[in-house]
């Protein structure tokens, strides 16, 4: 186990185990021009260049096969495992330097598996630089540091993410940036190096000394995805078959993905448990009309025998306008605040039921409702 540990982390192809063999003074990761993911595997190496220093090489970001969350998921296994990281280093080519989704992405995640202290622990280098040819190049046109615009262009890209990730003001991260050439290993010998790339080695190397390790790892971190929620709904269905309906009710599940970049995503829906059926017997229509309008008659049977001005004769006519000395009995206060009293107690059903019996009953349903509404304020 290491003293110190620095985590190398990049896309495929940026030279990031390049760098791993550069800093680790000997020919121990694996190396490849291939667009394929070389690196497959999280590895870890002491650095022979300073044994007290262990080099942690990860996986490529975007692995060409379409392996990258069993990769990753030793990878943060094998960091969880690490008593001290002290340095987590992003790798950018030089050559063709973009921060990607991807890149974006995996800062994302390195912010929630170290909440605490990433900002503080992290630093990008720039491979694939040829400082004497960039310098010649720049100074043709007429600029002194060939490096200055890459900094001012990629690493407030870099503070941004980080600080939209854990809060934190952009002016209070503090990013070391290096740039050099890790293509110094050939047939497992360190090759000598350019002047900028040895010290700029070296100041990496050192950096990592000066940092204390990080404290706080987030054990539920997950490569994929942030946060996984489950959302359950029922779903009804109703059908009519002969003189029954059958009502099946069915519980669904799916799961809600937080991505890192806040984004949400959803899987499937997907059937639940066992499903409930249940039988109704269909109700004769004109049976139910009837038993309504006998409950209309027997109102106004009560307000006959109570108050002989309300007039008499059948409450069929009366609905259907066959008796004029009746058919007034449907705009008459006293009779539609008894047929009130009768929905209050239930006996036309709840909701669309209700609506739809007092109409069939030859009722306004509007008006009885709002009489309904005024003995229930009382």
């Amino acid at each position: 186990m290491s003293e110190f540990n620095i985590v190398i982390i990049g896309e495929t192809g940026t030279g990031k185990s390049s760098l791993s063999d550069l800093l680790a003074g000997k020919d121990l990761f694996k190396v490849s021009g291939d667009p394929a993911s070389c690196t497959k595997e999280t590895i870890c190496h002491k650095s022979e260049i300073d044994p007290s220093i262990g080099i942690v090489d990860t996986p490529g970001l975007q692995d060409s096969k379409g392996s990258d969350k069993e990769h990753y998921d030793q990878m943060i296994k094998i960091i969880k495992s690490l008593n001290n990281i002290n340095l987590v280093v992003v790798v950018l080519n030089y050559a063709s330097c973009r921060l990607t989704l991807s890149i974006q992405y995996m800062l994302r995640f390195l912010c929630y598996l170290f909440p605490k202290d990433i900002s503080d622990h992290i630093a990008i280098v720039f491979t694939h630089y040829d400082d004497e040819y960039e310098r010649s190049k720049a100074k043709k046109k007429g600029i002194e540091n060939p490096r200055a615009s890459f900094q001012t262009k990629y690493i407030p890209e870099v503070k941004k993410v980080i600080s939209e990730a854990i809060n934190v003001n952009e002016k209070d991260i503090i990013i070391p940036t290096f740039f050099l050439d890790a293509e110094y290993i050939f047939e497992g010998k360190i090759l000598e190096k350019d002047e900028n790339t040895k010290n700029e080695m070296n100041i990496l190397l050192s950096t990592a000394k000066m940092k204390s390790p990080i404290k706080t790892i987030n054990d539920k971190a997950n490569i994929k995805y942030k946060e996984e929620k489950e959302e359950f709904e029922e779903r009804t269905e109703n059908k009519e078959e002969g003189n029954k309906i059958i009502t099946t009710t069915t519980k669904y599940k799916r799961i809600k993905y937080t991505n890192y970049d806040n984004s949400i995503t959803y899987s499937d829906w997907e059937i639940c448990g066992t499903p409930i059926i249940k039988e109704k017997e269909i109700e004769n229509k004109q049976s139910s009309i009837l038993d309504y309008m006998k409950i209309a008659q027997n109102v106004l049977d009560f307000m006959n025998k109570n108050n002989s001005s309300n007039g008499g004769g059948s409450i069929l006519s009366s609905f259907f306008g066959s008796n004029d000395n009746t058919k007034d009995l449907k705009d008459n206060e006293s009779f539609l605040s008894l047929i009130a009293e009768q929905v209050i107690q239930g006996k036309f059903g709840n909701g669309e039921d209700r609506k739809k019996n007092l109409k069939m009953a030859g009722f306004d349903y509007d008006k009885i409702q709002s009489i309904v509404n005024s003995k229930l304020k009382k």
